[in-house]
């Protein structure tokens, strides 16, 4: 994770991505639902400080376009 500040003040968090390569959310530990549920939280705090953050649970890696494009917009 790197995050960029602009002169303008503006901030960028630029993506992180962490694979749970299960088939199915049913499929994980209880400590990967944890560890998932604390970055959710880690991500909302930095929202809450004026980052950008777009949070999305990921559990394969087919997913991950599917991902960038929609918190790009497209």
């Amino acid at each position: 994770m790197y995050i960029v500040k602009h002169k303008n003040g503006k901030k960028d968090l630029n993506i992180v991505v962490e694979t749970k390569d299960v088939k199915s959310r049913t499929q994980l530990r209880e400590i990967e639902k944890a560890k998932i549920k604390c970055a959710e939280v880690f991500f909302q705090i930095l929202t809450n400080d004026g980052y950008t953050v777009h949070f999305r649970e990921q559990i394969r890696n087919e997913k991950i376009l599917q991902i960038i494009n929609e918190v790009m917009g497209e």
